[in-house]
């Protein structure tokens, strides 16, 4: 499964990659939402783990852009601060779900292998005559 992370702190985004890498995971990383929405579009990976909070343009608006690419490809975001109400309908509707940080990577990887299954079956139905 190939899982694109886009945060802005490196030393998370650096460990985390590592950790998903030993668990078989392609992982692809970058460290804004510019460079992970360029990456949506020429590479697109199956799951993207989005910081809520980045500078410039944030999680919310390159989970908006990438479902518009294509909106097979799941979403699970990450945040620091938790989610506003006003933000969290929007998000539980473009994406698998919000993981606080410091993240539990137990219920991460649940989440990471609940939205590979969405895009495979997403995938799939896209495939059919």
């Amino acid at each position: 499964m190939k899982v694109l992370l886009i945060d802005d702190e490196a030393a998370f985004v650096e460990s985390l990659a590592e950790r998903l890498q030993l668990r078989g995971y392609d992982v692809q990383t970058v460290y804004c939402a510019e460079d992970g929405l360029a990456m949506v579009q020429r590479d697109p990976p199956d799951v993207a783990l989005v910081d809520l909070s980045m500078p410039g343009m944030g999680g919310l608006e390159l989970t908006r852009r990438t479902k518009a690419l294509d909106p097979s490809i799941e979403v699970v975001v990450l945040s620091g601060h938790g989610v506003a109400a006003k933000e969290r309908e929007e998000l539980e509707r473009l994406s698998v779900g919000c993981v606080i940080k410091p993240v539990d990577f137990g219920e991460l990887l649940a989440k990471i292998n609940e939205a590979g299954k969405r895009r495979l079956q997403s995938r799939a139905m896209k495939d059919r005559p």
